[in-house]
């Protein structure tokens, strides 16, 4: 599916597509800052901010509801694993990886600044 969605997008716009498997670049040659890390293991971590931030966004709409029906509220089951993965994660751990992201020294301010981190449009292969 996303395989498909790139090629639109790639023909649309008159641009080559290039399939390739993230994993296998990063087995091949992985950033040195990764350690001993699978690709799997560093993203568990590099976004720990981002369940962190999804699960406590929603921490008086949790309270309000059980205070007003006694019970938790029904949520799709993506949304119940990802609370209860985000419930996990403290504080400190969100901050760091917040700050974990790729560092590089920035052309307009002259200062070491970090990437953002950036979600690109990916599938199975073969989708």
């Amino acid at each position: 599916m996303g395989g498909k969605f790139a090629d639109e997008v790639a023909s649309a716009l008159q641009l080559p597509s290039k399939s390739f498997s993230l994993k296998e670049v990063w087995e091949k040659q992985p950033p040195e800052d990764a350690g001993h890390q699978s690709l799997e293991e560093h993203m568990i971590k590099a976004t720990q901010d981002m369940w962190y931030d999804d699960y406590h966004a929603f921490d008086n709409f949790r309270d309000k509801y059980w205070a007003d029906h006694q019970r938790a509220p029904y949520v799709t089951p993506p949304t119940r694993a990802a609370w209860n993965f985000g419930k996990t994660i403290s504080r400190p751990d969100r901050d760091d990886a917040a700050l974990s992201t790729v560092a590089y020294e920035s052309k307009i301010t002259q200062k070491e600044e970090h990437l953002p981190f950036v979600v690109g449009v990916m599938g199975v292969p073969g989708m």
